[in-house]
This record gives C-alpha cells, structure tokens and sequence, in this order.
C-alpha cells in the first residue's frame, strides 16, 4: 500500500481507488498555495496521517473528495492550516474523519465540508468553526477538546446525531453547537458546552439531551423540542421558542424563558425535584415517587402529582390540579375557577375550595345518582370528608356538606 515516508514539499495525489495511504510518522507535507493531500477523482480509500502537513494559501491540509474513504489523524500528528482554509474538507458523501492528533484552521474550519461524512474527535480541534458539517443522516462525536473563535459545530441540515461525550470540550466564543437550517437531529452532551450560546438549534423537532454541564443559553427553534437536563446543568436561559416543547428537570434548576403572546404554544415541565412553573409555561407533571411540591404560575395550569405526598399550588389563572397517587395537598390559589381532579387513590386535602366557584372531580362520578351514593360527612372543626373505601378520601377545609352539591361543586370530566 502507498506509503510517504519522507518529507516533501508539493501536494500528494492520491489517484486510486480502494487503497491505504499512509503518511508515515516523522514524515510532513509542507506546501505553499496548494492541498497537503489531495485525494482527486477516487473514493473508497483510507488516508492514514500519522506525520504532519502544512499548507498556506486558498487550499486544505487534507482534501478528500471521493466517496466512501476514511481519514484518521494519528495522536502525535498536526495538520496545520493556520494561513490557509480547512484542516480537513470532505467534498463527497459517505466518508468517515477520525482525529486523534491536532488540527488548527484560524481562518476557516478545523473539519470543514464534511457532506454527509461522519466525525470523531478525540484529539484537538482549533479554528474559525471546530466542525463545519453538511449534510443529513451523520453523527458527530466530541470527546476531545474544539476550540472555536465562531462555532464549535456548525451544521446546516437536519437529521444528524451530536455527541459531547464524557471527558468532552465544545467551546465557540459565538455558539458551541449551531444548528443552521430545519429539520430534526439529536444533541447529546455528557461532557461541557461552552459559549456566549451554548446551543441554538433549526425550525423543526429538536431533542437535547443534557447529561453534562452548560455554559451559556440554549436556544430552541420554534418546533415541539424536548429538553433533557435531568442528570446535568445548565449556568445559563433556555429558550423554548414556538412550538409544544417538553423540558425534563432535575434538582439542578434551569431557567426557562417561554415568550407570551400566544406563539410559544403548550408547554409542559416533566421534575424530579421540588419545581414552580416559569411564565407561559402551561403544564408540570411531576415524576417519581418523592414527596415533591409543584407550583403553577399566574396563567391557567394543569399540574399533575407522583406517587409521593405532593402540595400542588395553582396560581392567578384557572388551574387543573390532579394528586393522583399518595396523600396530597391542593391550593388553587386566588383567581378563577380551580378544578381538583380525584382519581380515589390516597387521602387529598383541599385547602381554598371557594363555594360556587370551585369544582371537584371524581372519577365515577357522572350523574346525580352517583353523587348521591357518595359517603360525604362534616368532620368536627367544620371540614367535609368524601370517602371511598380502604381509607381512600377528599378532605375539602371549611366546607358544609349542604352547600356541596352536584353541579354546583362536583362535575366530571369531560
């Protein structure tokens, strides 16, 4: 197989298809306004640079531009590109880019190009932009260091996979990860993100999953995202933009900022942890078995509790309040019209219910008749007591049980 292993100071063609080539360690291609190599008019090849390449002027240090070859950078190796254009730029579909060693482009990309081609990274990548990517149906992974004075990776068609893993740097001054144009793709950090904007995504479904640290905001597109920071952090905002997004939280608190005006559509927070509800965010189910509390805020909410004993807190709207299991506590808080949900599991207390105003629904209940097959008491202390059996029970505060009445304090749900 073509092997250089002495240094030389013109491009290397690589001219045949289906072969290994390999710049020997020791070995460097320095060369003056032209590739350092250049794979021209084959594919299928794997380009093995073990030694170093230097290139100047309107040209890449590696120039692949067959389909279906692989390229890897060995761990001592330096494909410098500082006074040129990209380290390394893929011109065809299918290839695979591994480094290992060093790539510096201060003008351009580190990897630049990259259509449809897959990167991995294990090494250090400086330049301009880390990665510049096109193309869809590539995965990009990081678990060395990218260093980039604009974006860290930068890519400009949907259906691409991200991967910050563990051990993991992306740092662009401007954003971490950028994601140009619409369609879906997937971000997985395990690792650190770092930028002024850590991420900002397209107009479709995007899914981001945090498992690592974040610095710097996250901006969503205006598709139904999903944002998963349950086992990482994020020392910056989080923009839903329009669209039904979905945020899963943890004890580490994200900020959440969701525009008014009827734009940001339906927006539900999916916690772990204790978690009030940010403005124009509608909906909060809490998760696990904890004894957790759960807030609304000023607008209408649906809040849905675990398995634990949950105090759920409605704010100035009109609020769905739903204990399911364990013993909970309901507050609707001032405003409207509240609805406490009952599915007959546990014990529920009721502190605010307001008389005529207020609604309590009971699965089973209806119609007239099953509201009067109701085992309904007054307590000592002046408290209403709905039981159901096997010490499931509504506890409504300051209620009398000739004021409660079918239609005007129970209904159900339609």
């Amino acid at each position: 197989m073509p092997k250089q292993s002495t240094n030389r100071n013109d491009t290397w063609f690589i001219n045949e298809s289906d072969k290994t080539w390999t710049l020997t360690k020791n070995a460097k291609i320095t060369v003056e306004n032209g590739h350092g190599i250049y794979e021209a008019g084959s594919s299928g090849n794997t380009i093995n640079v073990f030694g170093d390449v230097k290139v100047t002027g309107m040209a890449y240090g590696v120039y692949v531009n067959g389909s279906d070859s692989e390229v890897n950078v060995g761990k001592d190796s330096f494909i410098n590109s500082n006074n040129a254009s990209d380290g390394i730029h893929s011109g065809a579909a299918g290839a695979h880019i591994e480094n290992r060693g060093r790539i510096e482009s201060n003008g351009a990309a580190a990897i630049g190009g990259a259509i449809w081609s897959d990167v991995e990274n294990y090494g250090l990548l400086k330049g301009y932009d880390g990665i510049s990517h096109q193309g869809s149906g590539s995965q990009i992974s990081n678990y060395g260091k990218i260093d980039a004075t604009n974006y860290g990776i930068t890519e400009d068609a949907g259906g691409t996979k991200i991967e910050n893993g563990k051990g993991g740097e992306i740092i662009g001054d401007v954003a971490a990860i950028y994601l140009m144009d619409s369609g879906t793709a997937e971000i997985i950090n395990r690792g650190i993100l770092r930028g002024e904007t850590a991420i900002e995504t397209g107009g479709d479904v995007q899914t981001v999953r945090n498992m690592g640290k974040i610095f710097g905001d996250v901006l969503l597109g205006s598709g139904a995202d999903v944002f998963d920071s349950r086992k990482g952090s994020v020392k910056g905002e989080v923009h839903g933009g329009d669209g039904d997004d979905e945020y899963y939280v943890g004890k580490s608190k994200i900020k959440i900022v969701e525009e008014d005006g009827g734009v940001s559509g339906h927006d539900e927070v999916f916690s772990t942890a204790n978690h009030k509800l940010a403005a124009n965010v509608e909906e909060l189910t809490l998760l696990g078995k904890k004894d957790l509390d759960g807030t609304g805020n000023g607008q209408m909410n649906w809040l849905y509790g675990n398995g634990g004993d949950n105090v759920l807190k409605g704010g100035g709207g009109s609020d769905y309040l739903f204990g399911r299991g364990g013993n909970d506590t309901l507050i609707g808080g001032e405003g409207a019209r509240d609805y406490f949900v009952f599915d007959r599991k546990g014990v529920d207390r009721i502190t605010d219910f307001e008389d005529g105003v207020d609604l309590v629904i009971i699965s089973g209940v209806n119609s007239q008749a099953d509201f009067d097959a109701l085992d309904i008491r007054n307590l000592k202390g002046g408290d209403l007591q709905i039981s159901f059996g096997n010490g499931n029970k509504i506890i409504i505060e300051d209620m009398r049980e000739v004021d409660f009445t079918y239609n005007g304090d129970v209904t159900f749900l339609v």
